[in-house]
């Protein structure tokens, strides 16, 4: 009869923990950005569109239209993959 092998389990990399710091670090500079962006742009703008007026500040307007981008990005995307 043969020997049974246990099966082992393989040591994690030293690599995968430098990968973890960098996308922390990476995290970290992109939340600090984010964060001076929303400081700087704080001031109220008017918008108008047909009847519509209303004031709001810079930096809700532009994540506003960033979240609408997405949004028709992945329409879309959806719409082409239906096809």
């Amino acid at each position: 009869m043969g020997v049974v092998e246990e099966p082992t389990v393989p040591a994690p990399s030293p690599r995968r923990r430098g990968k973890a710091t960098g996308t922390l670090i990476l995290t970290v500079v992109v939340l600090l950005l984010l964060f001076m962006f929303v400081i700087t742009n704080s001031q109220s703008v008017p918008v108008s569109l047909a009847f519509w007026d209303v004031s709001a500040p810079l930096w809700l307007l532009v994540l506003l239209t960033l979240i609408a981008g997405v949004l028709i990005g992945w329409s879309a995307r959806w719409w082409t993959a239906r096809k």
